[in-house]
């Protein structure tokens, strides 16, 4: 993947891949020739244990875990058991981003209107998270 990538770096600055969330070899080749890989966790108890094996398999591989770039996703700040995985959470992975982004109709409505939030409804909170999660991305980057 690797080699497949290299040439593009002289036409894009970034290139997105989406890959599936289980441990193939796809997410593997992923985990090997991408400068960050975001991670959405749903702040749930299993979204919870398929990270921390995630964190695993990069250990035991020797992937360099600072590459993980983990936000929330599908937050929804009146349940109390969100808040209190993501007070843990953050409280255990000091480096977890701090966006969330939430779990609101504009951002399931993305696969009937064909766009991203930002394009189909650029002043929802969902786009204004998004926003958020971009800079805060951005700001990472820029440090390395």
């Amino acid at each position: 993947m690797r080699e497949i990538l290299e040439p593009l770096q002289d036409e894009y600055v970034y290139v997105i891949l989406d890959c599936p969330p289980t441990l193939t070899l796809v997410t593997e080749n992923v985990l090997v020739a991408a400068d960050y890989i975001l991670v959405p966790v749903v702040p749930s108890t299993l979204s919870i244990r398929a990270y921390q094996q995630l964190r695993t398999f990069c250990t035991k591989k020797n992937y360099d875990e600072r590459k993980l770039l983990t936000f929330f996703s599908m937050v929804e700040k009146r349940k109390k058991l969100h808040r209190d995985i993501m007070d843990h959470m953050l409280k255990q992975y000091s480096e977890l981003l701090h966006s969330a982004i939430p779990y609101v109709s504009e951002i399931e409505k993305m696969g009937l209107v064909r766009a991203p939030v930002p394009a189909s409804d650029p002043d929802s909170r969902a786009a204004q998270a998004y926003q958020h999660l971009w800079h805060e991305v951005q700001d990472l980057i820029s440090k390395d």
